[in-house]
């Protein structure tokens, strides 16, 4: 009882303690990061840090380190942090850096070949969107509620390919942070956790035709770099009426991948149903020229195989299809010029 009571005690005024010296702690931290970045994280470079900070600072500075321990090694332990509060807001904007291009296609090799110059000029100059859609705002803010508080963020994720968020009630800001797919991270850094992908749920509407083109193009690359149709390893690529079955079987037990998500591979995620949604050309081979068309996308089947007759315009919004060369190069197909310009045999 009495060791319950202490508890409490101490966790109390822990808690208080943290309030107060919430900002201290980060301008602490940025400036001895700082010096660690630059030292290096070793041991007899981090006690060079320590000498290099006057006496007059060292006690405030071993005094927020230690509540910056407790912090890191220990979120779940304190509950006195709560996820951003969504509630209020009328408006969310939502910003993209550098810019909607390298979010929605983030591969240099398919901006060039999946996107028209246009196209790419225009997600390139894109960075910012408005959302007032009331439901939406109030999904996403439900969602947000959710989080669990995991700490402070002490490096950048900004590798993760994060989209910022600005909340707006009426023409008041109201808060900001970032969203790194399944991690919120406040201005101060605090960090919270999510079970799904929070990104996806404020995605634009107009964004989802070049972000499903991409998912295809790269669909397309994934089966190419399987044992069977890497044209570098092979002396001869997989029969045609039994490639899908080939490459299943080999890649699925040649690699971590599981046989659901190689499954995925095979379609095409602007198709809706099907099992595949790619054909094979038969007069492809390993030595035929790079220019070549090796795989395309067609209607929904499984170990389907021919020519430019099986293309399909329609697995896309606006019109078109992707083709896949026998270099690995993908090409986005939008008239019957361009594919008739393709290289079959």
């Amino acid at each position: 009882m009495v060791g319950n009571i202490r508890l409490v005690g101490a966790k109390k005024i822990l808690n208080v303690a943290i309030n107060k010296e919430i900002r201290k702690i980060m301008t602490c931290y940025d400036v001895v990061q700082t010096k660690v970045e630059k030292m290096g994280t070793s041991i007899i470079n981090f006690v060079k840090v320590i000498a290099s900070i006057e006496e007059k600072a060292k006690r405030e500075f071993l005094w927020c380190f230690l509540l910056i321990l407790i912090l890191v090694s220990c979120p779940g332990c304190l509950n006195c942090f709560s996820p951003p509060d969504l509630s209020e807001c009328t408006r969310i904007e939502i910003s993209y850096h550098p810019s909607a291009l390298s979010y929605f296609v983030p591969s240099t090799t398919l901006q060039n070949s999946i996107l028209s110059s246009n196209e790419k000029d225009y997600l390139e100059s894109t960075k910012t969107f408005i959302v007032t859609d009331r439901r939406l705002i109030e999904e996403f803010a439900h969602s947000v509620s959710l989080g669990k508080y995991a700490g402070f963020a002490l490096a950048s994720l900004s590798l993760l390919n994060p989209v910022y968020i600005d909340c707006y009630c009426n023409s008041k800001h109201t808060i900001s942070f970032g969203v790194f797919s399944d991690i919120i991270i406040t201005k101060d850094r605090r960090k919270f956790k999510y079970p799904t992908d929070l990104r996806v749920m404020i995605e634009p509407p107009e964004m989802q035709t070049f972000k499903l083109r991409f998912y295809c193009a790269w669909h397309m690359q994934r089966l190419y770099t399987a044992g069977p149709l890497s044209r570098k390893s092979v002396s001869s690529y997989p029969e045609p009426d039994r490639w899908c079955d080939i490459i299943l079987r080999e890649r699925t037990n040649t690699s971590y991948v599981s046989e659901d998500e190689m499954i995925r591979i095979f379609k095409c995620p602007s198709a809706g149903e099907g099992k595949c949604h790619y054909a094979m050309n038969p007069n492809c081979k390993p030595d035929s020229s790079l220019y070549t068309v090796l795989l395309f996308e067609t209607k929904s089947g499984w170990n389907q195989h021919g020519g430019p007759e099986l293309f399909t315009f329609d697995n896309h919004d606006p019109n078109g299809g992707c083709v896949l060369l026998n270099d690995g190069t993908v090409k986005f197909i939008r008239t019957k010029e361009e594919l008739q310009q393709l290289r079959w045999k």
